[in-house]
């Protein structure tokens, strides 16, 4: 709704596709977003630096945004170990990805829902070990979850282009 500019939406309500089934993390933003604080005008049109709470679209919203924010990452429920939400630097200019393809791939399935853990994490080193600063392109992308989609027709929709700065 707002470009990506490290801002939060002005009518998070109306944007139906920061939520969608297709939109990365979909799931997480539609549980966590703060509908009543962002149309009282608390967060709406604030850059996520100047806001105490971290929006849970923070791993895209900054792809295109021109200051530093925060970024946080919290272990799903299934991890029982301990570990806390994490917190880190979110540059200008950057976002944070994943390799879905190869964390869902047939090589990876140990059952219906349930996964060979080693493997995925070795399957995003090898993802992530592939990239090279200042050579490789990083295409930014709003996935089937965006207004030229429809039932019938799943559209994926480039929204911009980079060459790869740093990996963090």
């Amino acid at each position: 709704m707002d470009g990506w500019d490290g801002n939060p939406c002005r009518n998070p309500a109306a944007n139906a596709y920061c939520i969608g089934q297709y939109s990365y993390p979909g799931e997480m933003i539609a549980e966590q977003r703060e509908l009543r604080k962002s149309e009282a005008g608390e967060v709406a049109c604030r850059s996520c630096r100047l806001n105490d709470d971290i929006p849970p679209c923070i791993y895209g919203i900054n792809a295109f945004g021109t200051n530093q924010l925060t970024a946080y990452a919290t272990p799903p429920d299934f991890f029982h170990d301990g570990t806390e939400t994490r917190r880190w630097p979110l540059p200008p200019s950057t976002v944070a990805v994943w390799p879905y393809e190869v964390m869902y791939g047939e090589d990876v399935q140990k059952g219906e829902r349930s996964f060979d853990y080693p493997k995925r994490l070795q399957n995003a080193k090898d993802f992530f070990a592939q990239l090279e600063p200042n050579r490789s392109l990083v295409f930014y992308y709003a996935n089937y979850s965006n207004p030229f989609s429809d039932e019938e027709r799943r559209r994926y929709v480039v929204v911009g282009v980079s060459r790869l700065k740093e990996l963090g």
